[in-house]
């Protein structure tokens, strides 16, 4: 409709983690210290595509994100926009029972969800 705005929102989710390949070993799981948003690209709010992109991604001893790969799909280019926003952030790493930061691997969904008002 002429004069509507679309305001987008997206939405990450704090961080919860569903695999580790270290899971049992922590102490203290890692922590998203830095994040930035994916880009959402308008042509597909307009198009009303939105949900859920679900990500297993690497995080190092120094808290650096390593392989980050898409496990549950959304659209092509959402999940391409999500994998590179996530390669930039910023984690404090999972500290194991030993108090020895310790690298995983940790599953979290990134949302996008478009609002028209």
């Amino acid at each position: 409709m002429k004069g509507e705005k679309v305001r987008s929102m997206i939405l990450i989710i704090v961080m919860v983690i569903l695999i580790s390949g270290c899971a049992s070993n922590f102490g203290t799981p890692p922590v998203a210290i830095k994040q930035g948003h994916p880009h959402y690209p308008k042509e597909l709010q307009k198009e009303r595509i939105e949900g859920t992109v679900w990500l297993v991604v690497e995080i190092f001893t120094d808290g650096s994100v390593g392989v980050v790969e898409v496990k549950k799909s959304l659209h092509p280019i959402l999940d391409e926009e999500a994998v590179k926003a996530v390669k930039k952030w910023k984690f404090q790493p999972a500290v194991n029972a030993e108090g020895e930061k310790v690298g995983c691997w940790v599953t979290f969904p990134i949302e996008f969800k478009s609002f028209n008002n």
